[in-house]
């Protein structure tokens, strides 16, 4: 367990919670992004979320993957890698974002911004120069969220999801440089 603050910890997430991890997902997903797919987005997180891609997601040890707790609820997850090559400035590499989701019900009481702030600590701690993450191009909210936090935006990729509605496909890089420590 990684306590953040009083009310705020990550409990790292184990082979034997994937049938949670997908509950929680199939809950917290949609809301955000249920309307970027074709579909109802289940086979997206039927996959994403699937035993296997866990075992996999567990299996690389850069990788980490915890459950977010707050007030000891269970309201999202959070997922960063280490040594991850930023693409747009290749070759540096840093900490990479990968999936910070959280329930409707905790966005807007600082959970977001208190987990961001713990990845650049994390990152400094790692001596990284760079942390960096991805964001849907058509997902504002998210976006201004990024920048709010210091992180801009360098140039984009198109996601090949066959589901995914055209107009939802570019995926932006979003960094943020990190001073050495004095």
């Amino acid at each position: 367990m990684i306590t953040i603050n009083s009310h705020l910890s990550l409990r790292p997430i184990k082979i034997e919670d994937q049938p949670k991890l997908l509950e929680l997902m199939q809950e917290v997903y949609p809301a955000a992004y249920g309307h970027f797919w074709k579909d109802d987005c289940s086979l997206y997180l039927n996959h994403i979320y699937s035993l296997e891609s866990l075992k996999k997601d567990l299996a690389t040890p850069q990788s980490h993957y915890h459950f977010i707790l707050y007030k000891n609820e269970t309201v999202g997850i959070f997922k960063y890698i280490y040594n991850q090559t930023y693409t747009p400035l290749s070759p540096l590499k840093g900490l990479k974002l990968h999936r910070l989701y959280l329930h409707p019900s905790v966005q807007g009481q600082g959970v977001g911004k208190d987990i961001m702030q713990y990845g650049e600590q994390l990152a400094r701690r790692l001596d990284y120069k760079i942390i960096w993450l991805d964001a849907m191009h058509t997902h504002t909210q998210a976006q201004l969220f990024y920048k709010k936090a210091g992180y801009v935006k360098t140039e984009f990729q198109l996601l090949p999801f066959d589901l995914l509605k055209d107009e939802h496909r570019k995926m932006w890089y979003m960094h943020k440089m990190l001073p050495s420590p004095e």
